[in-house]
């Protein structure tokens, strides 16, 4: 079971290698990319709503986040995961993240599927 979700893990990260990190020319940060779609991805997809959630998912998930990134630095603020997402070319992680989802639904693949925001919401 574990190597299924190491495998599975690898190629969510395979999928956004080519998402460039734009923090990559100063050289300076605390936290890999990778980590923070890994944890982002998932706690949204865990019902997430905003980056304090992220991050606050990520601190009561890290160990099992580290059966597949070492997250040697613990789970990074909402600022830093605010921070960052702003910065990433949107198209491009929009790219990798049809490319990964056409993967795990390839019969939905070119479909548009409508989500009411008031619904999530309860409104």
């Amino acid at each position: 079971m574990a190597s299924d979700l190491t495998a599975a893990g690898d190629e969510l990260m395979r999928r956004f290698e080519d998402l460039d990190d734009p923090r990559k020319p100063s050289g300076r940060f605390q936290y890999p990319l990778q980590e923070l779609l890994l944890t982002a991805l998932c706690a949204i997809s865990a019902g997430a709503e905003d980056w304090v959630d992220v991050s606050e998912w990520g601190e009561f998930k890290l160990e099992w986040l580290r059966r597949f990134l070492p997250f040697e630095q613990g789970i990074a603020s909402h600022d830093t995961f605010s921070r960052v997402f702003a910065m990433l070319d949107s198209a491009r992680f929009e790219d990798c993240f049809r490319g990964w989802m056409t993967q795990l639904c390839p019969n939905l693949a070119q479909q548009h599927i409508a989500i009411d925001g008031k619904t999530l919401r309860g409104s």
